[in-house]
């Protein structure tokens, strides 16, 4: 029994090893078509509940002068993120599901993942102004708590614009 546990270790600390070993390596590069006014981003989130994950694909923007990176509350509901039972069955609103404002997360962008941290929640559009206005409303906008752990260069060459994010976690 003991050896079958200490097996079970060693291969779960090797996987875990090639899975750092992966996030130093892991770039993320981007080339826009133009010179881009928007650095935009496809990702997937992964939120951690304590029922297990749930991951969904998003549409965000790189956001350097935000210091956290914040979800946009729709978000989450339309990943049915809305309540959830305690052990007493009394129901919870997303406000206490994110923890007054934050939900656990991990993003992969490209190749490169992050480790779980909290982001932060907000309705980018509470009034429906920008949707009005026939402008898009992101998912999540990245900020420099995800952009400042690593290398990130924004460089127009030509009539291009090309980003490039290499992550140190």
């Amino acid at each position: 029994m003991q050896k079958n546990e200490e097996a079970l270790g060693n291969r779960l600390g090797a996987e875990r090893e090639q899975e750092l070993d992966a996030r130093k390596t892991a770039c993320y590069e981007k080339r826009y078509g133009e010179l881009a006014r928007r650095l935009t981003v496809d990702a997937v989130l992964t939120v951690a509940l304590p029922w297990g994950e749930q991951s969904v694909e998003l549409h965000g923007i790189w956001d350097t002068g935000a210091t956290d990176t914040v979800v946009n509350r729709p978000l989450l509901e339309r990943m049915g993120i809305v309540a959830f039972y305690e052990d007493d069955d009394e129901p919870m609103t997303l406000t206490q599901v994110s923890h007054a404002g934050w939900v656990n997360g991990r993003l992969r962008i490209g190749d490169v993942v992050t480790p779980i941290f909290p982001v932060k929640v907000t309705d980018f559009d509470p009034d429906g102004r920008l949707a009005a206005m026939g402008r898009e409303v992101p998912d999540v906008l990245i900020g420099m708590d995800v952009i400042a752990s690593g290398r990130f260069e924004v460089n127009s060459i030509g009539d291009e614009t090309v980003l490039r994010f290499e992550p140190e976690f």
